[in-house]
């Protein structure tokens, strides 16, 4: 894969890849791993990575942004690399799967025969087209931006607590799982035989399985849940929170449309920066109802990107009042 840095083929296609052929052994060639040791010279560790790809197959040898150690090494270092992998064929079932950060006619001329571009073997990354770029952004300025705000977060259950009194033999207290202390009070029985009662003023006791082999509290909490909340299953509506968005939808439309046109040509990681920054004035709107203004904030966003071209982030509009 060849290309400029910022189209992310290094950064974010070819981890995509190793990741649905994880169950495949992945042997990592780079420029980390030929210095990692300084006691070694890096033909010997490039002569021991290559024979561990090929003693782990079927695999994968990774050598990921190539083109950043080729000219650090020295020519025997370079000279082993290009002997052990034109030892490789087609019969070998090994994955070598580089990355470049330059275009493919600017390969040195010996990588370049490794790799066939007119067998497919080459693929040259691109800026995202228009369609892709308006997919890219479409989810945040067209749906998160026009999502009800959260709705506020439910009181905590309070806990069912039970009064117990120590028996006279210092032992743990015993519940009292007798038919007959299944009143309008629980009955907490020590060593002794004295009882502690405390009235829980629990009216769904009548429901209590009393064939049910689990322990009493269980029982007494599946029916009082029963009693208050017959209905298990129901989900409570996200739209019934009953906050009403005014949000300019007409306005986040031409955003988008904007967005998609002044991010022609542009890599990856501009595309990467520019969403980041947009989904910050996003996250600060949600909360609210009223997001009138948030059309203009995220204008100037845009307005920011332009510019300050695509090597800079572009600034973020203070918090609007809540």
């Amino acid at each position: 894969m060849v290309g400029d840095g910022q189209h992310g083929h290094t950064t974010y296609l070819a981890p995509a890849l190793l990741h649905l052929l994880e169950h495949l052994p992945v042997t990592v060639l780079d420029i980390a791993s030929l210095f990692e040791h300084s006691a070694h010279a890096t033909q010997e560790t490039c002569i021991h990575r290559m024979r561990q790809a090929r003693q782990h197959l079927p695999g994968v040898l990774y050598l990921p942004d190539l083109t950043s150690w080729w000219g650090l090494v020295d020519e025997a270092t370079r000279g082993v690399f290009l002997t052990l992998a034109g030892r490789l064929d087609g019969a070998t079932p090994l994955l070598v799967l580089a990355t470049a950060h330059t275009a493919y006619r600017d390969l040195p001329a010996h990588l370049r025969q490794l790799w066939s571009e007119d067998q497919g073997e080459v693929f040259s990354m691109a800026p995202p087209s228009a369609d892709e770029r308006e997919a890219y952004f479409r989810p945040l300025l067209l749906g998160h931006a026009v999502a009800p705000p959260p709705a506020p977060a439910a009181p905590a259950a309070s806990s069912l607590t039970t009064t117990e009194r120590e028996g006279g033999s210092g032992s743990p207290p015993r519940q009292s799982e007798s038919a007959d202390s299944l009143s309008g009070e629980y009955l907490v029985t020590g060593e002794d035989g004295d009882e502690d009662g405390e009235d829980l003023g629990l009216g769904a006791l009548d429901d209590v399985d009393l064939d049910d082999d689990g322990p009493l509290l269980g029982r007494l909490g599946r029916a009082c849940a029963d009693a208050d909340d017959p209905d298990e299953d129901r989900v409570q509506d996200p739209d019934g929170v009953g906050a009403e968005v005014h949000v300019d939808r007409a306005g986040l439309g031409g955003v988008l449309r904007r967005v998609v046109r002044v991010t022609a040509d542009r890599p990856v990681r501009v595309l990467e920066t520019l969403h980041a920054a947009l989904a910050g004035v996003v996250a600060k709107f949600v909360v609210l109802a009223d997001r009138r203004d948030l059309v203009q904030a995220l204008e100037s966003v845009v307005d920011a990107f332009q510019q300050r071209g695509e090597t800079q982030s572009p600034s973020t509009p203070a918090t609007p009042d809540g």
